[in-house]
């Protein structure tokens, strides 16, 4: 998954759709050029990605859509489980009202 924030409101992200993609993200002078394609030795057609352009706080829930619709692993789901927090405080320390 590549990410980049755009403006002040706006998210854009780049996710494969299947484990065949190969998605990477490189900044470039005042922009960043965002790509997905295949592992050629391993498949070369029928391989997806999504690009989500939105306002950052529906970023998570546009991912989670992405995520149900092509059924991926739900990685949102779990980053907003309560055991997904706990993990995060209890490697980084600090306060538990900034998760």
């Amino acid at each position: 998954m590549a990410q980049r924030i755009v403006g002040r409101c706006r998210a854009v992200n780049l996710l494969a759709t299947d484990p065949y993609a190969k998605i990477d993200a490189e900044p470039r002078q005042g922009y960043h050029l965002f790509r997905a394609g295949t592992v050629d030795s391993v498949k070369l057609e029928g391989v997806g990605a999504a690009l989500i352009v939105t306002h950052t706080p529906h970023l998570l829930d546009r991912i989670a859509r992405v995520e149900e619709d092509f059924d991926l692993p739900r990685g949102v789901e779990s980053r907003r489980s309560k055991a997904y927090k706990a993990f995060l405080l209890r490697i980084a320390g600090g306060d538990p009202r900034r998760y």
